[in-house]
């Protein structure tokens, strides 16, 4: 599956080719051919001192709005890995009574295009941003491919990720908003 998909890739990136055996009944094998290099390999003392960059997400905090709980649920697993602070909501009332009573403003909110309410998460952002007076910056999720709601999610003037959406770029994504604050 997914790892398929990944090695698949690299060898892509590679310019090597990927190698398939197939025994039915038995399974599959893939194999990656890679060629050998003069450069001498890396001591364990050089992976053991290595510590990436800090990527601090220090007092930030996203609110979630998303009706599949297991959507919101894998959202918020991801938002606690990075150490970002998450509340999830299922429907657009319970954003605005989060937006109503909150003491201060997420650093995002992120919405599902379709919520299981009358209103789009674009316009349950909106409101949450009316009610927070507050211009907080908006991410859409959508799996859509009806066009009239591409183009209302894009002209919206929030970001925009589709389904489903990669760690990796929603990860990037809220970093620019840690680092750039007010700013955007």
């Amino acid at each position: 599956g997914l790892g398929l998909a990944i090695v698949e890739r690299a060898a892509h990136l590679l310019g090597v080719p990927l190698r398939l055996r197939s025994i039915p009944g038995v399974g599959v094998v893939f194999a990656v051919a890679l060629p050998t290099t003069d450069v001498p390999p890396v001591v364990g003392e050089t992976i053991q001192n290595y510590s990436p960059p800090a990527q601090s997400f220090e007092n930030f905090s996203a609110w979630i709005l998303e009706d599949d709980q297991d959507v919101a649920l894998s959202l918020e697993t991801l938002m606690r890995g990075w150490g970002i602070a998450s509340k999830r909501e299922t429907r657009a009332a319970e954003l605005d009574a989060l937006a109503s009573e909150a003491k201060q403003p997420p650093s995002v909110i992120i919405a599902d295009f379709l919520t299981n309410s009358q209103r789009t998460g674009v316009q349950a952002l909106k409101d949450a941003q009316r009610l927070l007076a507050d211009d907080v910056p908006g991410i859409i999720l959508t799996g859509e491919t009806n066009s009239d709601h591409l183009r209302t999610a894009t002209d919206s003037g929030f970001d925009v990720l589709n389904k489903p959406v990669a760690p990796g770029k929603l990860r990037a994504l809220l970093r620019f908003y840690a680092e750039h604050g007010d700013d955007q």
